[in-house]
């Protein structure tokens, strides 16, 4: 886990990942990422599980959710739960929600802290859920 690293790069962006010519880094090859060593136009487009199991387990995947929970909680002190969902959702996917989405999101948030969990951790599980979605990672 890079929180737990001390090493000096553990916050590196995986462009600087040291790739070896026959062990690939491995969540650039869940991700179908080419061969480093040919020239290619366009990616296949693939969806696997472990596409979806690598967003929500990777340590770079978590902390990057519970940054921009935190980014949320601390740039809208005094908003409602509405407007930090929609802030959130329209940092992620670059557009404004639609109605129904919004409401999926004010339930997750309050089933979680319906459950006992922290207001940090129901903003947590609405960023998790955000940067799963295939219209954020995926480029059309």
């Amino acid at each position: 886990d890079a929180a737990e690293s001390d090493e000096p790069f553990a916050y590196r962006r995986s462009i600087y990942v040291r790739q070896q010519r026959g062990a690939p880094y491995a969540t650039l090859a869940t991700f179908d990422a080419p061969d480093r060593f040919a020239c290619t136009a366009k990616r296949v487009r693939s969806n696997t599980p472990l596409q979806a199991l690598t967003l929500l387990n990777e340590p770079a995947f978590i902390e990057a959710a519970k940054a921009l929970a935190e980014r949320v909680l601390r740039e809208t002190p005094t908003a409602s739960t509405r407007d930090r969902a929609a802030r959130m959702f329209r940092t992620c996917l670059a557009r404004l929600p639609q109605p129904h989405e919004l409401a999926e999101l004010e339930q997750l948030h309050a089933k979680k802290l319906a459950s006992g969990g922290s207001e940090a951790d129901a903003w947590f599980l609405v960023a998790n859920v955000l940067l799963n979605l295939d219209e954020t990672i995926t480029k059309e």
